[in-house]
């Protein structure tokens, strides 16, 4: 399943980076921050997964696995995937700025992308959180800054679909 959401999201990114460069002229600086934040998110993550499903097969196929190791193994895979989550704060940063600078996308957009960013920077906290609402399996890594982001993401590519892939022209002036 993540693999195929890895690939939709980065099929997502480069449409979101073409849009939102349309829009911005110039260099589109901010489109290609935004696209390599979404990469090193994701690459990240999935990097993660890899880990924690590496140590779940392997808990599956041995019952005498060392806890020590297994927790060790965990934390690794953990701290990877938690790492992105600051790939994914210059992903929805930048689109953000962008989206506010060029008027590519509404209000809305750009208002809410910002408060996914900084879900996403509460998401982080996992990386020293032992316990409670930030940790690794709390709240707000697990559930609230995920659910934030895919309804982004979904808003945000629905504007994209009804303005058939192209944004309102280009603005001078921030």
């Amino acid at each position: 399943m993540f693999g195929l959401a890895a690939v939709l999201f980065l099929w997502f990114l480069g449409s979101l980076r073409s849009y939102l460069r349309a829009a911005e002229g110039g260099e589109g600086r901010l489109s290609a921050a935004a696209f390599g934040g979404g990469v090193a998110g994701i690459g990240l993550l999935l990097a993660g997964v890899a880990v924690l499903n590496g140590i779940a097969f392997e808990i599956a196929k041995t019952s005498g696995l060392d806890q020590n190791v297994a927790r060790s193994v965990f934390d690794a895979g953990s701290a990877v995937a938690a790492m992105g989550s600051f790939g994914f704060v210059v992903f929805f940063g930048a689109a953000s700025c962008s989206a506010a600078r060029s008027g590519a996308l509404p209000a809305w957009a750009y208002w809410s992308g910002s408060m996914v960013t900084v879900a996403q920077v509460l998401g982080g906290l996992a990386l020293v959180a032992k316990t409670g609402f930030f940790a690794t399996g709390g709240a707000m890594p697990t559930f609230v800054a995920p659910a934030t982001a895919l309804l982004w993401i979904v808003a945000v590519s629905v504007v994209i679909v009804s303005r058939d892939g192209v944004p309102p022209v280009a603005r001078t002036e921030p």
